[in-house]
């Protein structure tokens, strides 16, 4: 941008909304025509959804891709397994856009795991990680979101959603996969599923993922990788 665009935005408030707005809903434009193109030459199906910080306008854009599937809030057939996903997260300090209650979260998680076929291998797709897993482990915040000191090292706390752990205890699906905790990248077990946060770097221009290998209803293995 420019300096006086800078300023502009330092001394309007509407207008760095709006600019924020519009580069995001590019940035989500370029990033699902890229996929739409290349997945679809490699045959590759993809399952997306908003996060908790993504503007309303994200999940529009999402639903115009015609190779990816926009998966939130439904169960999706994916190659044998039913996927189940849901974007938002319980109440942070921050109030972002995509935000409910524990009670909304297990409302909404009741919801869509309703039509579920017991007998059928299921993945949760959960951008909200299980409270207490491991998964979850964020800085430790006051009321006025200074960071806890803990003997001279920065306090950690689990910040993950008690509904969401108590429908994978229930469930116990084949897979749960998770997010939202950028710094808490780690793989855990609640009974027999196997729960994923790969975390997120994104900041440093680095894209942190896990590949993930399934057969016969189980997972068989799982690997941490970036670019």
């Amino acid at each position: 941008t420019t300096p006086d665009e800078v300023e502009r935005m330092r001394a309007d408030p509407a207008h760095l909304a709006a600019v924020f707005s519009r580069v995001m809903s590019q940035t989500a434009e370029r990033w699902v025509t890229m996929a739409d193109e290349q997945l679809r030459a490699a045959g590759i199906p993809a399952l997306m959804m908003p996060g908790n910080d993504d503007e309303p306008e994200v999940r529009r854009i999402l639903a115009q891709g015609d190779w990816i599937v926009d998966a939130e809030e439904r169960v999706v057939e994916l190659e044998g397994y039913q996927v189940a996903s849901y974007g938002y997260a319980t109440t942070t300090p921050w109030h972002s856009p995509r935000e409910v209650t524990e009670e909304g979260m297990r409302a909404a998680l009741a919801e869509l795991t309703a039509g579920l076929e017991p007998a059928r291998p299921t993945i949760l797709n959960l951008h909200d990680p299980p409270h207490g897993s491991g998964l979850d482990l964020a800085l430790k915040l006051t009321e006025d979101l200074r960071v806890v000191d803990a003997g001279g090292m920065p306090a950690l706390a689990p910040v993950g959603s008690m509904a969401v752990r108590e429908l994978i205890e229930r469930l116990q699906p084949v897979l749960s996969l998770h997010g939202h905790i950028h710094e808490s990248k780690a793989a855990a077990r609640i009974g027999r599923t196997v729960c994923l946060n790969p975390g997120s770097i994104y900041g440093e221009g680095t894209l942190q993922g896990v590949v993930v290998t399934l057969e016969k209803g189980k997972v068989k293995g799982q690997q941490f990788v970036s670019g």
